[in-house]
């Protein structure tokens, strides 16, 4: 999936609830295209939902492996990058 972190959560919200996620038969792989584009590390929560929906979304996300750039940190790369 390549989503906002608002949609992937939609998305295996309705996995969750067509079962596709507690039988082990379906993985999910997310792919940030940004790293720590979705800049939380609770990206199944969200703090107007009910717990009971948050709880649900956090079941749900143990099916997904997230795959993300690791941004460098060696200093050639941050020049380039405050240049840019």
């Amino acid at each position: 999936m390549c989503a906002s972190p608002e949609n992937i959560r939609r998305i295996m919200l309705t996995a969750y609830d067509l079962d596709m996620v507690e039988t082990g038969d379906y993985a999910f792989f997310n792919t940030e295209i940004f790293s720590g584009t979705s800049g939380n590390n609770k990206p199944w929560y969200n703090a107007s939902d009910t717990d009971e929906q948050n709880l649900k979304a956090r079941k749900a996300y143990d099916a997904v492996l997230t795959v993300s750039a690791r941004t460098p940190s060696i200093e050639p790369y941050l020049s380039f990058s405050r240049e840019v």
